[in-house]
């Protein structure tokens, strides 16, 4: 059943779009608060909320019975703003597995997106090293949901800022470990979203950034990010 999660909004006085904000594995909604806020003195009305077995949800963290849990919730969550919000098209952005979560709900019926934003879509993060799909995992995912996965998270890798770096290495509310369910839940959405791939049309971010008006650094800084939209085929 779908969620209504902690959620945060940053609404513009005359906005011309809605946008919601996926988080990625191991983080949280906080995170991306004054981009939202920046979002909002640009007219973009925002929401980011934090996903299942993240950030201020309740039950155990960086755990999913089922990847579709979180895509539900998005749904859920994304229906609710629109419905507030009718006049806007409404966009979504997903950062690292925030982008599958966005791909695997663009890809329903019952997602009415004006378009998508994906960074850092974690596509092809499972091509490397041991396959979370593999039968091994496959079958001990289900015997043994909880065992905790290692997630070796380079900060050096999330951003080039020091003090965005110490931050998250500092955050209570960032976990180190996810459960081997969640794990191969993962891998096997990205591999639904890479079959899903023909259904989407794509831009690159740069258009998308001089839509928005966004200011010349963050054009800089997220030009080379894929906008899809999805395509009635």
């Amino acid at each position: 059943m779908p969620r209504t999660p902690p959620a945060s909004e940053s609404l513009a006085d005359s906005p011309r779009a809605a946008l919601v904000i996926l988080h990625g594995l191991a983080e949280h909604a906080a995170r991306y608060r004054a981009l939202a806020d920046e979002l909002a003195a640009r007219d973009i009305s925002t929401l980011a909320f934090d996903q299942r077995g993240h950030g201020m949800t309740a039950g155990p963290r960086t755990h999913v019975d089922a990847f579709d849990d979180l895509v539900e919730d998005a749904l859920h969550v994304c229906a609710a703003f629109a419905a507030r919000h009718p006049a806007l098209p409404l966009f979504v952005w997903g950062h690292s597995m925030g982008g599958i979560v966005a791909l695997r709900m663009a890809a329903r019926d019952n997602a009415k997106l004006s378009g998508l934003i994906v960074s850092s879509s974690s596509l092809e993060v499972f091509k490397r090293g041991l396959d979370p799909l593999h039968s091994f995992f496959r079958f001990a995912s289900r015997v043994a949901p909880w065992v905790r996965i290692r997630l070796r998270i380079d900060v050096a890798h999330l951003s080039s800022d020091a003090a965005v770096q110490r931050a998250y290495a500092n955050d209570p509310l960032i976990p180190t470990t996810a459960s081997l369910r969640l794990v191969v839940e993962f891998a096997k959405a990205c591999d639904l979203a890479r079959s899903d791939a023909r259904r989407f049309a794509y831009r690159r971010w740069s258009s998308m950034a001089k839509r928005m008006q966004l200011h010349q650094h963050a054009a800089r800084k997220f030009s080379s990010m894929p906008l899809v939209r999805q395509t009635r085929r």
